[in-house]
C-alpha cells in the first residue's frame, strides 16, 4: 500500500497484503519500491547492502533485483520460528 516507507515513519494501520494480490500487482509493487530505492541511492550516492524481513510475497519481485546487494538472512523459517527470532532480537 505504501511502497517504501523509512523506519521510523509512523502510518495508520490498515487491513492490506500482498500476499494474495495478483502477480502483476506485486511486480507494479516492486517496480515501484526499486524506482523508490533507486531515487534514493542516486540522490546519496549510497549503494547498501538491503537486508530482508519480509515475507516471500514482499521479496520476491526486490531481491532478484538487487542481486548480490539483498540479503534474506531468515530464509527457510517457519512462521513460528520467525516469531520467536523477533522476539528474542527485538531491534
Amino acid at each position: 500500500k505504501h511502497g517504501l516507507i523509512w523506519p521510523d515513519t509512523v502510518i495508520d494501520p490498515y487491513d492490506e497484503t500482498l500476499k494474495d494480490k495478483p502477480v502483476a500487482e506485486r511486480r507494479e509493487w516492486a517496480r515501484t519500491v526499486l524506482e523508490q530505492l533507486a531515487a534514493w541511492e542516486a540522490q546519496t550516492g549510497v549503494k547498501p547492502v538491503y537486508y530482508f524481513h519480509a515475507g516471500q510475497r514482499y521479496r520476491e519481485g526486490l531481491v532478484p533485483a538487487l542481486a548480490d546487494r539483498a540479503v534474506v538472512p531468515l530464509t527457510g523459517l517457519t512462521i513460528g520460528r520467525l516469531f520467536d527470532w523477533y522476539q528474542a532480537n527485538r531491534f
